[in-house]
């Protein structure tokens, strides 16, 4: 159960954050249009596509060791030694980068202005270093200051950037809303952290954390490709319009990643001490983290799809509704990832992240070939004409593909290499879905929701019509039953919750 309470409290930070951005991101797009979103889109993807080289899997690697209950101040010492390195030699990276571009080939970024840049550039330096700290409360499984950490800095990040947008400043300070909010986070984590103990590396440690790290050092650059490239591609083939109006509907779609993210915080920790211990209840724990939050999700991904011209209008503009398609697919690709998480931490909690590497690596290199055939028209230097030109569209369709090669993945080696069967809860949820999805389409159109009619509050009655829908239907096959509710309730309990972060912000 303490497991449990940790991840619903970070995913019920990361919902609040999410809604915070959701208000920032309407705002911004209302007063400010697809073209600044995309440049600030473009430096983040741009700056963010070196990141790798700051993390090469030693983030899992100091989680995992940490979790383990190894030595806390050399396991401290060793990430800081470790992180001040690749920090370096990422910046070292882009500076040979942008010299050569800028004075070597003496070409320009078009879509992005240097000032912008060099402030996204110093938020990921901050990121990144105060990384070590967020880490080390990751692997001590302190959930509350994780969750209050991420609240401050996306908090002070939408307040920024809605300044921004209502009082018409430079494009400049929607960069600086991101350094602003990383800079107070720190803040509130060194206040945290500054008693922790931290003591000089040694050659064991080093080579503890470099051999679980290795096979996760290709992960962490399909992490960032996937993070990241979409949205370079789209600006390289496209303009800025079309990477402002792709990364504004994937803002949506990630509303669900929150719920991967809360599960990476407190899951992986939770799995490593159960894979060390050898103790049982892996299946069980895996089984149910990916059940829950399918469940939250589920009903999410029926509306959105159903409505996502509206949800697009009222959340963001009429300027947006060109990739309400593109928003579609984001979402069946977002509900994958998440059902896909606990299956990747079940692999790299017990020691096997050299498959979930493998697995990365296809997904990616079959993500990145169908982009190049699907979002550019044509692409000279190489002879190819008549490309689908899908835009936003297909690179939505390539991340799609990728997840579903990965959920294959995944299950088959978690079976073979742990002996976790697939979840067989999860076909009803899906029978579930299917049918709300019609029933919501059927109301909609005897009772003509379309755009002129459908506001905000509609929106809201609409999602809890669905929310009611799915949970009745999967009540009635079988698919959640009254332990269920039980069990949810006591999690969200908020006696219990405000007494557990109380607890660990004392201590």
């Amino acid at each position: 159960m303490p497991t449990s309470r940790k991840v619903t409290l970070m995913f019920g930070v990361e919902i609040i954050n999410a809604l915070i951005g959701w208000v920032a991101l309407f705002v911004v797009a209302r007063n400010m249009g697809p073209d600044a979103l995309g440049e600030i889109a473009y430096a983040l993807s741009l700056v963010g596509g070196f990141t790798f080289l700051a993390y090469l899997g030693f983030r899992n690697a100091h989680i995992k060791r940490v979790s383990e209950g190894k030595n806390l101040a050399k396991c401290i010492g060793t990430f800081l030694l470790v992180q001040t390195a690749l920090l370096s030699l990422m910046l070292i990276a882009f500076g040979v980068f942008y010299w050569s571009w800028t004075s070597l080939l003496d070409k320009q970024f078009y879509d992005v202005r240097i000032e912008v840049l060099l402030s996204i550039l110093a938020y990921y330096v901050i990121v990144i270093y105060s990384g070590i700290m967020k880490d080390t409360f990751t692997g001590l499984q302190q959930g509350a200051k994780v969750a209050i950490t991420n609240l401050i800095a996306e908090g002070t990040r939408a307040i920024i950037m809605i300044f921004t947008a209502l009082f018409a400043w430079k494009v400049i300070w929607l960069a600086n809303a991101y350094l602003i909010g990383a800079i107070l986070a720190t803040f509130f984590m060194f206040w945290y952290f500054k008693d922790y103990p931290i003591e000089k590396t040694d050659r064991t440690f080093v080579n503890s954390y470099v051999k679980y790290a290795i096979p996760l050092a290709v992960l962490s650059i399909v992490g960032i490709v996937n993070t990241f490239f979409d949205k370079i591609i789209i600006g390289i083939f496209w303009t800025e319009t079309e990477v402002g109006q792709y990364y504004a509907v994937q803002r949506i779609a990630l509303f669900l990643g929150t719920i991967a993210l809360s599960l990476e915080y407190m899951l992986l920790p939770a799995v490593s001490k159960i894979h060390q211990e050898k103790s049982e209840g892996l299946t069980g724990l895996i089984h149910r983290s990916e059940r829950y939050t399918l469940m939250v999700t589920m009903p999410v991904v029926v509306v959105v799809c159903i409505f996502s011209s509206d949800i697009i209008r009222i959340l963001l503009s009429n300027d947006f509704v060109d990739a309400s398609r593109a928003l579609q697919i984001l979402v069946l690709g977002s509900l994958i990832m998440i059902s896909n998480r606990p299956w990747s931490i079940a692999l790299r909690g017990a020691d096997r992240p050299d498959i979930t590497s493998a697995i990365g690596i296809l997904s990616t290199i079959s993500a990145l070939v169908l982009m190049l055939y699907l979002v550019p028209k044509e692409i000279p230097h190489l002879g190819l004409q008549d490309l689908p030109g899908l835009g936003a569209e297909g690179a939505a369709l390539a991340i799609l593909t990728s997840y579903s090669i990965a959920c294959i993945g995944l299950r088959f080696f978690s079976f073979t290499q742990l002996g976790i069967p697939p979840s067989l809860s999860l076909g009803k949820q899906i029978i579930s879905a299917i049918i709300t999805g019609y029933l919501l389409s059927q109301i909609s159109t005897w009772f003509d929701l379309d755009a002129d009619s459908l506001r905000w509050y509609s929106l809201f009655l609409v999602s809890g019509l669905g929310a009611f829908l799915y949970f009745a239907i999967l009540s009635a096959i079988g698919g959640f039953k009254r332990a269920d509710f039980d069990y949810l309730y006591d999690v969200i309990n908020p006696f219990k919750m405000l007494s557990y972060v109380k607890e660990e912000l004392k201590n």
